[in-house]
């Protein structure tokens, strides 16, 4: 668990995570998840993660200061066998909109590599409402509440979620996600 990383505390986590999931082997089965909350940037289909000290004068910078999300799913790429799940609680409005040219706003669909889970606070180029309930979101909120339930898989989690954050946006937000998982997965199996 790792909040408020500078890029290069950031850059050193990923690291870290992607041992500790080659540590278990390629044989392995365990499930490996990846959330982040915070501001993120789409840029000509790249989704860039924006650590605490990301500073952008223009789009060239993203790259520089900012952590492209690929690189998470790389390191999830790791765990061959197991099961890989990637949230993302970052479709905001871009804070560097005067500085970047591209008028795309929200994040980019990634594609789900095979065994991979990735969930998205909202749709494909879509942003997220501000605000939330208490000192969530409204999907992390959400999310936290569906995670508890037990005997319900990854989609029926998300699926709750999605029909939760929907209702308290009154429709403005509806959270998406892409998979390509091969079998049934659960949070808490009872």
């Amino acid at each position: 668990h790792k909040t408020n990383l500078s890029k290069e505390d950031f850059l050193n986590a990923i690291w870290e995570f992607r041992r500790k999931i080659k540590s278990y082997g390629s044989s392995s089965s365990v499930a490996s998840l990846f959330y982040y909350a915070g501001h993120a940037s789409q840029v000509d289909g790249n989704n860039f993660l924006n650590p605490v000290d990301t500073v952008v004068k223009n789009e060239n910078d993203l790259e520089l200061e900012s952590i492209n999300a690929q690189r998470i799913l790389n390191a999830l790429n790791e765990n061959i066998n197991g099961i890989k799940i990637m949230i993302l609680d970052s479709c905001r409005n871009n804070p560097f909109k005067s500085s970047i040219r591209s008028g795309e706003t929200g994040l980019a669909q990634m594609n789900a590599p095979s065994g991979t889970f990735i969930a998205y606070s909202t749709g494909p180029g879509k942003v997220a409402m501000d605000g939330g309930v208490g000192k969530y979101s409204f999907f992390t909120g959400s999310l936290i509440s569906n995670l508890s339930l037990p005997g319900i898989t990854i989609e029926e989690v998300f699926k709750r979620t999605r029909k939760d954050v929907v209702r308290l946006t009154s429709r403005k937000q509806v959270p998406w996600e892409s998979s390509s998982l091969l079998g049934d997965f659960y949070f808490k199996k009872n």
